[in-house]
């Protein structure tokens, strides 16, 4: 019987030699799908500094700047910094029980407490402490401190209006009878002349006061006779004193301790008298108060109606003195000076905590549970009201911030953000805007979003945007970071999650956060890896982000990450160590690529120490140098030097001795080395990128998208761009299979400059063979050296076969 079915033939391709390039490496972590990542993502990037300028490097090291305490800080710390200028340049450390002052370069400065430290006492300082600088101060609130306030007692300057009338003699009529009258009876009376000549010309007003004055004091009433007035005083609760003329009411007026209009207030009072005035509803005023002086009515307080903020229980302040040293101190906030406890009440932050403190249009600035409180213009401790006669835009401004769908929030953090201030609660965002000036009558508060934000993560403005966490260690297993910004068309705001990529890499218990729009990153910690930062590096060209990067960077011989804080180019950090706490930093600039035989290596090592911080003793007998750190370290230090007078021609080369370690702060190394030019020692760290997964991908619009139609892809080589690399290794792992390293050191047979022990700093393309499956090969960059390493682009040659011959 025939075969009626064709024979099978195959459209299978022959295997072939395909080119996988990268452009570049700078893309950080991705925990998407192999298939759906980017092209220059990674699968760990630790220890790195991916740059838009200078590619992937290795990361900068800490630089060791002074230990600040012997031993560990039981709940952690507080960091702020003052950086004015170059001479004016601190780092504010607080424990919990104390206040601590550092100059830039460790040395420690006097503060004395002349009010004592009470109000530094927290369990938590990191969430506990808000800070703002104003010039020679900063102010610090404790926000775990609950704000009080107490009434003043008057100091005898004025006068108690209880028991108090005045009799006002406004006009003198002739043949008029004045008469006053204290509860219906007649206390005083008098007919002034009839006025037809000059033996019978009318009495003046302060004689019509003076006679009317006598009458009431043989009527046994007290008074007083001040010009035209006069002053009862003596009167017991519910007396109403009348008064009568002939001439009708302009003649006479009367009052006790209110009056209805300014205006009606006599020239003539005594000392200290205090008068309530009747606000006019026409003009929007309210209730005010008076007080007679040196011929003059004033607006007052209340009698008895003074208050004052606590200071020990309102935010204190550190100021700089002018010899350099520092005062921590409570500040004096003004008291109540105008109406009383109903038409000037006290602040919405009293009897209760401050969540922040923050600076906006000239105003000093509290949170408050819904409230957001701003001082007076210009005048930082002026919380009360000047004048209840009228209501002026300079004044106080206390309001609350109400979003509909969530209902009443406790706002938490104040921000000033594209020229508004940003509000925000656990779950609710306000804008706080104004025309023209800030005042009370011109203040607008709108409701603009509802993100989640951890209440105890003070969120980072980085230029045009508002960095925030959403954290809940009770619900979350790992935390998010928002990027809050205004949409274009200015309708509203919007955040979007920067973590997207990344979305089980930072384990909840976030402890800080902190940002600089100089170098593009933001980094963070997390109590669930307590010497790890969690860095993002970003950069925006146009409208557009091209880089959008996570990796992570670990501290060795780091109990805990306390505090980081950007300024400027540098990342300032406190660190616990097995032997105390320690101020750190990381120089964040760009190491740009110059192509010179000039440039010295920049020594990569943690708690770096040049050599006018080491103690340097060399034994003729042993031959040995002894080193010695200004801290102990856990693990074996190392130690770089150059020579610059050996041979010019190797004044860049850097050499590595072998250490052998002595004591927690002292090693030693062969030979004589305190005549080096340079020396550097620090501890070593590990630098790791590892690459995704690698698939052929074809181009797709304007995207590009995983060929599935390719089938067996084996690795057969890489080549990788470097330069200014002293160092790298690249390690190839599968499954089942030895390890296999392959390093680079920068020498090169032949060279007279390539010397084992020294650096050369050198620039190419590096090949290696690798001979694996795409899905099961593990291809690592790793620098334990103390020299850097960058790279720009990668580029993966695979043998791999097309299933078929063409592709719809």
């Amino acid at each position: 019987m025939p075969n009626i079915f064709p024979s099978k033939q195959s459209n299978k391709r022959a295997a072939e030699l395909l080119s996988f390039p990268i452009p570049n490496l700078i893309g950080g972590v991705s925990q998407q799908p192999d298939t759906l990542k980017l092209l220059n993502s990674s699968e760990i990037d630790e220890n790195v500094w991916p740059s838009v300028v200078t590619g992937l490097n290795k990361r900068p090291p800490t630089e060791h700047i002074a230990k600040i305490t012997p031993t560990a800080v039981s709940n952690g710390v507080a960091q702020w910094l003052i950086d004015r200028s170059g001479s004016y340049r601190y780092s504010v450390v607080l424990d919990g029980t104390s206040l601590y002052v550092r100059d830039f370069s460790g040395a420690a400065k006097t503060v004395s407490f002349p009010d004592g430290s009470a109000y530094l006492s927290s369990t938590s300082p990191a969430s506990s402490f808000s800070f703002v600088t104003v010039g020679d101060t900063t102010f610090i609130l404790n926000s775990g401190v609950t704000v009080t306030a107490s009434s003043v007692t008057e100091d005898g300057s004025r006068v108690d209006p209880g028991g108090k009338a005045t009799v006002c003699i406004l006009n003198s009529y002739a043949n008029s009878v004045y008469a006053i009258y204290i509860n219906g009876v007649l206390k005083a009376t008098m007919t002034t002349n009839v006025g037809v000549d000059a033996a019978t010309s009318v009495q003046p007003t302060t004689v019509i006061a003076t006679t009317l004055g006598t009458a009431l004091t043989t009527a046994s009433v007290t008074n007083t006779v001040k010009g035209s007035s006069i002053c009862l005083s003596g009167l017991t609760a519910g007396h109403a004193v009348q008064v009568y003329c002939t001439s009708g009411d302009k003649a006479m007026r009367a009052y006790t301790d209110t009056i209805d209009q300014f205006v009606n207030l006599p020239p003539n009072e005594v000392e200290g008298r205090v008068v309530r005035v009747q606000g006019s509803v026409k003009d929007n005023g309210d209730d005010y108060y008076v007080v007679y002086k040196k011929g003059i009515w004033y607006e007052t307080f209340g009698y008895g109606e003074q208050q004052q903020l606590d200071p020990a229980t309102m935010p204190h302040i550190l100021v700089r003195n002018t010899d350099g040293t520092f005062t921590f101190k409570r500040h004096t906030w003004l008291k109540r000076q105008a109406g009383d406890s109903v038409s000037n009440p006290v602040p919405s932050f009293v009897n209760t905590k401050i969540n922040d403190i923050y600076v906006f249009a000239n105003r000093f600035g509290f949170l408050a549970d819904e409230n957001f409180i701003l001082s007076e213009a210009n005048v930082y401790e002026s919380f009360f009201r000047t004048s209840l006669a009228t209501l002026v835009d300079s004044d106080p401004i206390d309001s609350a911030a109400l979003a509909a769908v969530s209902g009443n929030d406790t706002l938490k953090f104040a921000i000033p953000f594209d020229k508004d201030l940003l509000l925000m609660s656990d779950r609710a965002q306000f804008r706080v805007s104004y025309t023209n000036f800030l005042g009370p009558k011109n203040i607008n508060v709108q409701y603009t979003s509802s993100f989640n934000v951890s209440p105890n993560v003070p969120p980072v403005n980085i230029g045009q945007s508002v960095m925030f966490v959403d954290d809940n260690p009770e619900t979350y297993t790992y935390a998010k970071v928002m990027e809050y910004y205004t949409k274009d068309n200015r309708t509203g705001d919007d955040a979007d999650e920067i973590t997207k990529p990344v979305p089980q890499y930072i384990p909840t218990g976030v402890q800080f956060l902190t940002g600089s729009p100089r170098v593009n990153a933001v980094a963070l910690n997390s109590s669930s890896a307590p010497n790890k930062l969690f860095v993002y590096k970003y950069y925006w060209a146009a409208q557009s982000k091209i880089q959008n990067a996570w990796f992570t960077w670990t501290f060795e011989d780091c109990t805990k990450i306390e505090s980081a804080v950007f300024s400027k180019n540098y990342l300032y950090l406190i660190l616990t160590r097995p032997d105390g706490v320690y101020f750190e930093r990381v120089r964040c600039d760009e190491q740009v690529f110059i192509e010179s035989s000039g440039l010295r290596t920049r020594i990569l090592l943690d708690r770096l120490v040049t050599k006018s911080g080491l103690g340097l003793s060399y034994n003729s007998t042993t031959k040995k140098t002894t080193i010695t750190l200004p801290y102990s370290v856990s693990v074996n230090p190392e130690l770089v030097g150059s020579f610059d007078n050996v041979d010019p021609t190797l004044s860049i080369q850097d050499v590595r001795f072998a250490t052998t370690k002595l004591t927690g702060s002292t090693f030693t190394v062969d030979g004589d080395v305190t005549g080096y030019t340079t020396l550097n020692a620090g501890v070593g760290y590990n630098m790791q990128h590892r690459f995704s997964k690698i698939y052929i991908r074809s181009a797709k619009g304007q995207s590009e998208v995983v060929n599935l139609d390719m089938e067996r892809l084996m690795l057969k080589y890489l080549r990788l761009e470097y330069h200014d690399t002293g160092y790298f290794n690249i390690r190839i792992t599968y499954p089942g299979a030895p390890t296999y390293n392959i390093p680079f050191d920068g020498r090169i047979i032949g060279d007279a400059t390539s010397l084992i022990g020294r650096a050369n700093l050198m620039e190419g393309v590096f090949s290696c063979a690798l001979h694996g499956h795409n899905k099961k090969a593990s291809i690592d960059i790793l620098n334990d050296s103390p020299y850097p390493c960058s790279f720009g682009s990668a580029e993966f040659s695979i043998l791999g076969t097309q299933l078929t011959r063409g592709r719809v």
